[in-house]
């Protein structure tokens, strides 16, 4: 059997296990004020997004030859895109009141990410650290090299 590719839209933050050493860990946050605005903001596009879905489906019925091969492409890209829609709600929804980051701050030597970063191409370490971290490490960044080892 063929292994499927992830989905575009998954992320390190949609695994299981960060998620779930956060919450063993008690790395856990307050809700944000904006977090049910949020919501709602996201259940409109995707209510949007469900309208464009029946109109091009509705659109594709009476149609043959290169408009319809035309129409079929923009209702596979919108169901994609409703389907990438749902899951980052699904994401933001279950990681609301989990700190992922609390350990990465906190319990790993930010050299060997650093080191992690310079060895394997050059990965950029914004990807990794945000801009307050990147500062409140450039001791690692200066220190660490790419066969710098623990």
């Amino acid at each position: 059997r063929r292994r499927r590719a992830p989905h575009p839209c998954v992320c390190v933050h949609d695994a299981p296990s960060p998620r779930q050493v956060a919450i063993l860990c008690n790395h856990s946050k307050s809700v944000s004020k904006t977090f049910d605005a949020q919501m709602e903001r996201i259940d409109g596009r995707i209510g949007e997004v469900e309208e464009e879905v029946k109109a091009a489906k509705k659109e594709l019925k009476g149609t043959s030859g290169s408009e319809r091969d035309r129409l079929k492409k923009k209702a596979e890209g919108l169901e994609a895109k409703l389907h990438k829609l749902q899951t980052e709600k699904a994401i933001k929804q279950k990681l609301a009141g989990v700190a992922l980051s609390t350990s990465k701050t906190n319990y790993l030597d930010p050299r060997i990410t650093v080191a992690w970063c310079k060895r394997f191409g050059n990965f950029p370490l914004t990807k990794i650290f945000n801009k307050s971290l990147l500062t409140k490490f450039k001791w690692a960044v200066d220190e660490a090299d790419e066969d710098w080892r623990f």
